[in-house]
């Protein structure tokens, strides 16, 4: 059987953890995962056979290697997938953004992506492997630049710019790279009901209707999604209300 092998920056998220734990049911995948703090999560998936390694890795200061992760065990896979699945949520009125929020947030919602990108695709391509590059973002573009949601906003829709230029650059090659704009979902959060049925949405997204579309695109990569952004909102077009709401408490 021909192993194909996906690498998760952000698989101590609900997010990532759940997607993990959906490839971990099909034989065909071999799973690296990156996190920063470990948890509950980090503990699951040591359990699994199909879970080969996992890092904790400080994105904030980390320089992106990927010889050090794949230089024993690029040659056994056939397709590689890097899933970058790391955000840090911001909302406030641009006069009270800090410095540190500033660098948290265009750091690991932009910079730290970009950088993995790069530096993977650059690896990949010197191995002569097929690869594919996902991220994940909240909702971004022109119509989610609205009030008390500048910072977060600008930065998600900066990585969707990129990952649409980088899809250009590669167009051609067979290799992917793609992006999931993702609404509000339940991640357990305490206040997340009553946060959605305050808004068009009423109730927030199921996690099953978030990873189902990920992970077929990571189980069947289909080339016609290079260089798309693929938003998965149910209908909730940016997060005006929301920061509305969150800015006021």
């Amino acid at each position: 059987m021909n192993m194909n092998l996906v690498i998760i920056y952000g698989i101590s998220s609900l997010l990532g953890f759940s997607i993990a734990k959906k490839l971990c049911e099909n034989q065909q995948f071999h799973i690296i995962g990156m996190y920063r703090n470990s948890n509950d999560y980090i503990e699951d998936l040591n359990k699994e056979q199909q879970v080969i390694k996992l890092m904790s890795v400080d994105l904030l200061s980390h320089d992106i290697k990927p010889s050090q992760i794949l230089d024993d065990i690029v040659h056994e896979y056939d397709n590689i997938t890097v899933l970058y699945s790391c955000g840090v949520w911001n909302h406030s009125p641009v006069i009270k953004i800090t410095k540190n929020e500033i660098e948290h947030v265009t750091r690991i919602g932009f910079r730290a992506p970009v950088e993995v990108m790069s530096r993977y695709i650059q690896y990949l391509d010197d191995n002569g492997k097929k690869w594919q590059f996902i991220a994940t973002t909240g909702l971004a573009g022109e119509k989610g630049a609205v009030k008390y949601n500048g910072l977060y906003n600008a930065t998600t829709t900066a990585l969707c710019n990129f990952a649409r230029s980088v899809a250009s650059e590669v167009s051609g090659s067979g290799n992917i790279v793609c992006l999931y704009s993702i609404g509000l979902f339940d991640k357990g959060q305490e206040y997340i009901n009553n946060l959605c049925r305050q808004l068009t949405i009423q109730r927030p997204l199921s996690l099953e209707k978030i990873i189902e579309p990920i992970c077929q695109q990571i189980t069947y990569p289909n080339i016609a999604f290079n260089g798309a952004v693929v938003e998965l909102s149910d209908g909730l077009f940016n997060y005006q209300e929301a920061a509305n709401i969150m800015v006021s408490k």
